[in-house]
């Protein structure tokens, strides 16, 4: 048992790099055999007790890092067969259709749009961007309606004192943003 989860930390290290070289095609096949082996030896000791602390922990923090792994994985297969992933020819990884990082004088804001929250055809507009922003970072669109969105953002609008603000929507770190910015004030 103690070979099998000390052995399991470089069992999922030696699968990344595999997904990876799988993913800059180096490997021409995934990498499942590997990744059946490892699933099979936590499903073996999920159930188990243990009772030496470092092992207890050095097993939990093994499944979630795999855990994660998988998901990132997961994710980028799926960018594989929409067509949204393109390798790189050295270094790896995955290049998302974004464009280059940001300066530090600019802000980390990857994709924005900028819309009247007041106007019917304004929010409709966010909410839309809203959606499409939210597939292409791989998150879940379930359960989110147009009334939904709506009411929650006139309830952000009340509670920040954002009425007559402008709605943006982008996006950070990966993640679908939304947040009021004051449009250009015309002076009379």
């Amino acid at each position: 048992m103690d070979e099998d989860i000390f052995g399991l930390e470089a069992k999922i290290v030696r699968l990344k790099v595999d997904y990876e070289q799988y993913f800059q095609r180096i490997l021409k096949r995934e990498p499942i055999q590997q990744r059946k082996e490892i699933e099979h030896t936590i499903l073996r000791y999920t159930g188990v007790p243990i009772n030496n602390t470092s092992l207890k922990f050095k097993f939990s923090t093994s499944i979630s890092k795999f855990t994660s792994y998988k998901q990132y994985w997961k994710r980028t297969l799926r960018m594989i067969e929409e067509g949204t992933y393109k390798r790189r020819a050295e270094g790896g990884g995955a290049v998302i259709k974004t464009p280059p990082p940001p300066s530090p004088a600019t802000k980390p804001v990857l994709k924005a749009t900028t819309t009247t929250a007041q106007s019917k055809g304004g929010l409709k507009n966010a909410y839309e961007k809203y959606l499409n922003s939210r597939e292409e970072c791989g998150e879940s669109t379930k359960g989110v309606t147009y009334e939904k969105f709506q009411k929650s953002i006139t309830a952000q609008q009340k509670k920040l004192g954002a009425e007559g603000k402008h709605l943006k929507v982008f996006i950070k770190d990966g993640k679908t943003k939304v947040a009021f910015a004051s449009g250009k004030s015309k002076k009379k």
